[in-house]
C-alpha cells in the first residue's frame, strides 16, 4: 500500500478526482449490463472507500492496531464485494428491489448489511484520524480541522477529494518512498 500511496501522492488533486469519476462512469456503464452488474457494484464500493483505505494502510504514521482494524474491515469488505460480484447477476429482478424486512430471511440479510455498513463508513473516520495525527506531529493542527477532513473524505466524490488529497500530499508526500 505504501507504493500505491506514493504513486497517488504524485498526482494532482484534480487528476485523482477525474480518475475516480472515470472509474465511477465505467461502473455505471457496467451496471446496465446484467452479467457485469455485480462487478460494477464491487467497483463502486472500492472507488467510494478505496482512497480512505489507501491513506490508512499506506501511511507510515498509522499505528499497528489501526492498520490491523483497517485490514480486517477491508478484508470483510472485499469478501462482501466478491460475494456481490458472484451473486448479483443471478438474482431475479424482483429480488433487486429494497423492501422493509418482514421475514426471517430479511433479518438475516440485515445482519449481514450492518457489518458491511461499518466496513464502508469506518474508513472515513479512521483516515481522518491518520491525517489528523500527521498534522499534530507537524504542529499544524487547528480547531475543527478533523471535521473538515472527515467531510472532505466522506463527500470526496463531489469535490471533497481535492481538499483531502491536498492534505495527503502535504503530510505524507515526503515521508513515503
Amino acid at each position: 500500500m505504501k507504493r500505491a500511496l506514493a504513486y497517488v501522492v504524485t498526482l494532482t488533486p484534480k487528476q485523482v478526482l477525474l480518475r475516480v469519476w472515470a472509474l465511477l462512469l465505467v461502473a455505471m456503464v457496467m451496471s446496465g449490463i446484467r452479467p457485469l452488474s455485480g462487478l460494477a457494484s464491487a467497483l463502486g464500493i472500492v472507488v467510494i472507500v478505496g482512497y480512505s483505505y489507501l491513506v490508512i494502510l499506506g501511511a507510515t504514521s498509522s499505528s499497528a492496531r489501526l492498520k490491523r482494524v483497517a485490514r480486517t474491515l477491508c478484508a470483510f469488505l472485499i469478501a462482501f464485494a466478491v460475494g456481490v460480484t458472484a451473486a448479483l447477476p443471478f438474482l431475479e429482478a424482483r429480488n433487486m428491489e429494497a423492501e422493509a424486512p418482514g421475514s426471517v430471511q430479511d433479518w438475516v440479510g440485515l445482519a449481514i448489511v450492518g457489518p458491511v455498513n461499518i466496513a464502508i463508513f469506518a474508513p472515513f473516520f479512521l483516515a481522518t484520524h491518520v491525517i489528523n495525527e500527521a498534522r499534530r506531529a507537524k504542529g499544524v493542527q487547528k480547531p475543527f480541522d478533523g471535521f473538515l477532513t472527515f467531510i472532505s473524505l466522506y463527500f470526496g466524490l463531489f469535490g471533497g477529494l481535492i481538499y483531502a488529497h491536498r492534505l495527503v500530499r502535504e503530510f505524507f508526500g515526503e515521508g513515503i518512498s
